[in-house]
């Protein structure tokens, strides 16, 4: 939720570095997106380590 948060900071103070290289999109998508599949898989494994 945070990145979410600086995401939307940023296009409203600084809208120009949406289209630079290595922009919050294109760093923080990919990391929400792992994200995701991490707790996604922590759900379907209920025995692991990293669940515990």
């Amino acid at each position: 939720m945070a990145l979410i948060g600086l995401l939307l900071f940023v296009v409203a103070l600084q809208p120009q570095l949406l289209i630079e290289a290595f922009n919050p999109v294109t760093t923080n998508l990919p990391i929400i997106g792992l994200s995701l599949v991490l707790l996604n898989n922590l759900k379907t494994q209920p025995n692991s380590e990293l669940a515990k």
